[in-house]
């Protein structure tokens, strides 16, 4: 044992090279490390000197040790099958022969191999030829230096020549190296690595290599100035790494327009707040109306503080077009835990100009999709849950904004006094908006004569409004159910409508009148009772009191046709009995089928209700007359619904190693066993109505249900669902002419597959394919953070669009789960009106609502979506009878989503609508991805409906994303459709 001069000799020899390790984090467990050295037992005066205490311990071992006065030097000779090794603490330094000169102060170690081990370091250092080290200057340099480090990922660091120098002072270590290379993949032969001239490494804190030469399988691919990569823990301050592509800097063609991104500084605040600025931008040489250059600045800050549960970032961006158009875009995410029981979050998105936006969106396809903004507060306050908030859209390229604000909805425990009541309240309130609305209407401008004579138009701005309130006071009392509450409607259309006028003394006599603003406020109150049930569990016979209105609207009403007066209808009693038996009978299976079950559960009930009276007034204020009115009669009604359910149980064996049935199932409370259980086919009818005194009174149909429809699931499809609507009447089925006539109006159906399917695994065994092979193989590296979501497409398409602007909303790549194996979902939908008959009928022309983006490649796009959704367009805010009847164009699509791996490297995915009624594909999306052991590429293609496309290629190294090539390139499609505003 020696307190000197190892102290400051080998020591510092072995703590800098540990430091030349590039960030090592942890240390493998101690089981997994191979002894280096097999050290002999300490005897009873070693164990002594070394619990001493003031004294760092150097064992030293080897086959020989000499040592030469004169010289003052000692030297350690070793075997092949016991090396030389000295310890220091826990360092450790091993080869064929270790020399240390105390006049010199010069370390030599030799050898074919020389390992240096630290404990706390998560690698060995390797070292060939020579080592050697001056403790004066603390300087060394060695040949063939190699180590394993971690930035994140595992890199293999080697160098032909290194040479290193240690600071005692501030702690550090500075390694230099000629003709190294840096990988990622610790294969023998790496399938790529960086070559560069010189190396530098800072201990914990950078490296630094110039220049550089990326080698893939051995042949050179790229090359780089120099590469630099900050290996300090936690976040620090420091450039962003721009997104800019090959392109950019030598132009492949003349009419490539240069794009830079990403170009800013990240700033590292404290633990809880980061913020960045940035600058994009994009060439406006040979700018065209489609596609303007631009300049955008961009500034976001992230804050998360755990110990006060929020958290959150706010981003601003101006964007300024070479025309001098502007916008500022603005989003907000934030959420918040005040305590257990409140919790606030929000994503608010706003964008000054929804034209500034949508011209200088990249994806063709997100030229309309929707800007969206949430808010929500939930508080538990006792035994009330009380949720407040709201949404808002915008439209690129259109001034149209809906909003749902405020939203407040109050909800309770079960409330009981004693055994006897129980009560249940709930409070709702809601108010809607929609801003500057643009879809079809009666009136598009408002002239104004000039005074020196003719007319100047205006165009309209068109609001509505749509208020709700509501107070539920259910209760039960003893076995008595009461339904009781009140509800508050009211509709505003603040915009000039033709409303066509009866004379209710004279049906023929009509009169067309213009409305500044239509509006329809309802207040209502209602109760029921329902009288304690028999025979529970086999027949449910529940009969039941109400007082409800003669008319389905509200009790109080008032319109433009009374001058916002209130007028009241009359209510009446309506007594009724219902059951609901479930009838079923068990059947002996066959096959993989050890036994089915088929339930009819059918819902019948009855109710009567006297005749009652409405006065002309409360007709008129909604438009109606009472001539021919049918809802003042005696209702003696039976109704109707069905429910038809087959289950089944597979035999035990079976359902053991058949796993092709979906993973919803719906186990059954008769089919007892062990086996499992599926449902075969679920259809449900919704209820059916038929009024024999309506049927005797009046000589028509006595069906007093306008809808029917029915769904059908099945289990044997994973996800299937089959929809159907159909309209019963033409006309008002409250009137005397209406004609019972079924009219299909929609189908619905969706179902999906996936690996695990029958059909999909009975097609693979046909072609070869077993098990796991459908299923493909897990990428160790899931994402690569595409932290953005998708769009909201003006169709309603539920693909998230995420904030307007900051980290999420730029250099999106969308990427493919590997691993997951086939996955594919196919949707049906068709939808048409009713052809109308009489009244004012006027076409819905979407080329009205697309009128801004005339010219524009989006133009096309914006019509169909306008399209898609033109039964919600019209028939929103209802108000008074007598209205502009807009008849919209039927509409049928095929959608089709699908992913799988084509090999256990390559995923693909594929997302398409097909228009049946223009006999054309609406949209294309293709995605390719390749994994590259070291490499991740993806290919995407995306087309619009009009034929706008965009191409994506993006390949990022897995251990490093920021190391990566992409490359996106847009084409627009000049206008082509034929409607015009």
């Amino acid at each position: 044992m020696s307190r000197w001069p190892w102290r400051g000799g080998l020591a510092a020899v072995m703590v800098v090279l540990a430091g030349a390790m590039l960030g090592a984090q942890q240390r493998p467990p101690a089981d997994s490390i191979k002894p280096l050295i097999d050290w002999a037992p300490d005897d009873s005066v070693m164990l002594a000197l070394r619990a001493r205490a003031g004294y760092n311990v150097v064992r030293f071992q080897a086959e020989r040790v000499g040592f030469n006065a004169t010289s003052r030097e000692m030297e350690l000779i070793g075997t092949a099958k016991a090396r030389a090794g000295v310890q220091r603490d826990s360092t450790l330094l091993v080869a064929d022969t270790l020399a240390y000169n105390d006049s010199s102060k010069l370390v030599r170690a030799r050898g074919d191999t020389i390992i240096m081990r630290d404990p706390t370091q998560r690698s060995d250092v390797y070292g060939q030829g020579e080592l050697s080290y001056d403790i004066a200057h603390k300087e060394g340099k060695t040949q063939n230096f190699s180590t394993v480090a971690s930035a994140g990922e595992d890199w293999r660091v080697e160098a032909h020549r290194a040479a290193f120098s240690s600071d005692s002072a501030g702690g550090g270590s500075t390694m230099y190296g000629r003709d190294g290379i840096i990988t990622s993949c610790l294969d023998v032969v790496p399938h790529y690595h960086f070559r560069a001239r010189q190396l530098k490494r800072i201990s914990n804190n950078v490296i630094v290599a110039r220049p550089a030469i990326l080698y893939v399988q051995g042949v050179p691919v790229i090359w780089l100035p120099f590469i630099f990569q900050d290996i300090r823990e936690g976040r620090r301050s420091g450039m962003l790494t721009p997104r800019i592509g090959f392109s950019e800097l030598v132009r492949n063609s003349p009419t490539y327009r240069r794009t830079a991104e990403n170009l800013g500084y990240y700033f590292a605040l404290t633990d809880y707040i980061d913020a960045q600025m940035s600058v994009d931008w994009r060439s406006s040489a040979r700018a065209t109306e489609l596609d303007p250059g631009w300049t955008s600045l961009n500034a976001q800050i992230r804050y998360r503080w755990l110990d006060r549960f929020f958290g959150g970032s706010l981003a601003v961006s101006q964007r300024a077009l070479s025309s001098g158009s502007k916008n500022l875009s603005v989003s907000w995410g934030h959420t918040q835990e005040f305590s257990s029981r409140t919790r606030l979050t929000t994503n608010m998105n706003y964008a000054s100009s929804t034209q500034v936006l949508r011209r200088t969106t990249i994806n063709p396809l997100a030229a309309v999709a929707t800007i969206a903004s949430q808010l929500n507060l939930v508080r538990q306050q006792g035994p009330l849950s009380i949720n407040v908030g709201g949404t808002r859209r915008q439209y690129p390229g259109r001034d149209q904004v809906d909003q749902d604000f405020p939203s407040l909805n109050v909800t309770s425990k079960p409330l009981a006094i004693g055994e006897w009541f129980v009560g249940n309240p709930t409070l709702t309130f809601a108010s809607r908006q929609s801003m500057n609305i643009d879809a079809t209407g009666d009136f598009a401008y408002r002239y104004t004569a000039r005074p020196g004579g003719g007319l100047d138009s205006a165009r309209l701005k068109r609001n509505t409004t749509s208020t709700s309130f509501a107070i539920g006071t259910p209760f039960k009392i003893f076995d008595f159910q009461v339904q009781s509450g009140f509800r508050f409607n009211e509709n505003l259309r603040d915009y000039p409508e033709i409303r066509t006028i009866v004379d209710p003394a004279d049906t023929s006599r009509k009169v067309q009148r213009v409305y500044a603003k239509t509006f329809l406020s309802t207040a209502d109150f209602d109760i029921s009772i329902g009288l304690p049930q028999f025979l529970q569990g086999t027949v449910n016979i529940a009969p039941s009191v109400s007082v409800g209105n003669v008319h389905q609207a509200g009790y109080m009403v008032r319109s433009e046709r009374t001058n916002g007066e209130w007028v009241t209808q009359n209510k009446r009693f309506s007594y009724g009995i219902g059951m609901s038996p479930t009838v079923f009978r068990l059947f002996r299976g066959f096959g993989p089928i050890e036994r089915m079950r088929h339930a009819i559960s059918p819902t019948v009930s009855w109710s009567y209700s006297p005749e009652a009276q409405l006065s002309n007034e409360f007709l008129s204020a909604l438009g109606e007359t009472s001539t021919g009115y049918l809802g003042t009669l005696a209702q003696n009604r039976i109704s109707l619904g069905l429910a038809t359910n087959i289950e089944a149980r597979m035999r035990r064996g079976r359902a053991d190693r058949d796993t092709s049935t979906s993973t919803s199932q719906t186990p059954s409370q008769t089919l007892d066993g062990e086996g499992e259980k599926i449902r075969l086919a679920s259809i449900q009818f919704t209820p059916l109505v038929y009024d024999f005194e309506r049927k005797r009174q009046s000589g028509n149909s006595g069906f007093a249900t306008d809808r029917f429809g029915y769904t059908f699931r099945s289990d044997l499809l994973p996800g299937f669902d089959l929809g159907v609507d159909y309209s019963l009447f033409q006309g008002n089925v409250d009137s005397d002419t209406a004609e019972f006539s079924p009219y299909r109006e929609a189908v619905r159906g969706t179902f999906s597959l996936t690996e695990h399917s029958g059909i999909v695994r009975s097609i693979g065994r046909i072609f070869g394919f077993r098990g796991s092979t459908l299923s493909g193989r897990r990428s160790p590296s899931e994402t690569m953070d595409p932290s953005g979501g998708g769009l909201v497409s003006s169709r309603g398409d539920d693909q998230g669009m995420g904030a307007t602007t900051g980290t999420r909303s730029r250099g999106v790549v969308s990427e493919i789960p590997t691993g997951q194996g086939f996955e594919a979902a196919f949707t049906v939908s068709a939808q048409r009106q009713r052809p109308p008959v009489g009244g004012n009928v006027v076409d819905y022309n979407p080329a009205i609502q697309c009128a801004q983006l005339v010219g524009l490649p989006q133009y096309d796009i914006c019509v169909r979506n306008a399209e898609q959704s033109a039964s919600n367009q019209v028939g929103q805010n209802p108000t008074t009878e007598g209205g502009t009847f807009f008849r919209v164009q039927p509409t049928t699509s095929v959608g089709l989503r699908t992913s799988f791996n084509l090999t256990p490297n390559w995923a693909a995915a594929w997302s398409t609508t097909y228009d049946v009624e223009r006999s054309e594909f609406a949209a294309q999306m293709v995605t390719l991805q390749r994994e590259l052991h070291d490499w991740k590429a993806i290919f995407g293609f995306t087309q619009a409906p009009n034929g706008n496309f965009a191409f994506t290629f993006y390949i990022s190294l897995k251990a490093q994303p920021e190391i990566k090539l992409d490359y996106d390139r847009q084409t627009y499609r000049p206008p082509t459709s034929s409607l015009t505003p």
